[in-house]
């Protein structure tokens, strides 16, 4: 999960190899200490997608992986977002948590406001009590997606499509590379969904989004978090109706406009993809 927040005080590659992190052999990983494991892990998992997105993208764009510890994360983080908010710097730094954290845990959602089938579902797939660690790692695949996006030039149409697209590009890849792994982020999506309580969210609309962006990912990450799992609910949605090859032509048509575009415009362009875009982008 992003917001995209240009760092101007982030240090060379090379100095923060000099401080506290360490690098995962010859890769473009780095780690805090204790993080070795879970950055062997979502690297190799980054790579494969990283393969997967290159074959129909044509795109190869450069990026590190930070998995940082809490005190890593005050150094090389984004200073006024959260521990455990993944994010892309737009410097190439994908910067994810090593640990579980307070922020992973106040946005599990409570068992005993689900329905007793989301509740088991919540319990299968990340235990008892839950921990979405599973689902958050997977997470810096959504990263990967807004590396692409900028490498690939691609006009940013509104906060909240470049989001979308990047949830679609994560689901697209788990969909035709590992479906038995789809439950680790849309169970933990669709949970926080119904659980969610309307008393923490200050903004619902995707136009608050899109005017919001920055406000939403530094000040009130809860909420912007609740965008996110709509988000990947309704990427599922989108990708059960249109397919990898739809996607293929979503990210084509998106990278075609080279201009921004009024709403009913942009509506009609997105509309004209498939007939099952419009239902599920209709329906928020």
């Amino acid at each position: 999960m992003k917001p995209l927040l240009i760092i101007s005080l982030f240090l060379s590659q090379a100095c923060l190899a000099q401080e506290s992190l360490m690098q995962l052999g010859q890769t473009v990983a780095w780690h805090s200490a204790n993080a070795k494991d879970r950055a062997i892990s979502i690297q190799e998992e980054l790579q494969k997608a990283d393969q997967y997105f290159n074959s129909w993208m044509g795109v190869q764009p450069e990026y590190q992986l930070y998995v940082l510890s809490p005190e890593d994360w005050k150094k090389y983080a984004h200073p006024q977002i959260i521990y455990g908010m993944p994010h892309y710097n737009g410097k190439g730094q994908l910067i994810v948590a090593a640990e579980d954290n307070i922020f992973w845990k106040r946005n599990t959602p409570s068992l005993d406001r689900l329905s007793q089938e989301s509740a088991k579902q919540m319990k299968e797939t990340y235990g008892n009590p839950p921990s979405l660690m599973s689902a958050f790692d997977l997470l810096a695949i959504h990263e990967l997606g807004h590396v692409y996006q900028q490498k690939a030039g691609m006009v940013k149409q509104r906060n909240w499509l470049n989001e979308l697209l990047c949830n679609i590009l994560l689901h697209t890849y788990l969909a035709e590379n590992h479906e038995e792994r789809i439950p680790n982020i849309l169970v933990f999506a669709k949970s926080n969904i119904e659980a969610f309580p309307p008393d923490r969210l200050k903004y619902t609309a995707l136009k608050d989004f899109d005017e919001k962006y920055n406000e939403l990912g530094t000040q009130h990450p809860d909420n912007y978090g609740w965008y996110q799992c709509q988000f990947h609910a309704k990427a599922g949605d989108i990708y059960d109706s249109i397919g990898e090859e739809g996607v293929k032509k979503l990210w084509n048509t998106l990278l075609s406009l080279k201009t921004l575009l009024p709403d009913e415009e942009l509506n009609q362009v997105l509309y004209s993809v498939h007939p099952g875009l419009e239902k599920v982008l209709k329906e928020w």
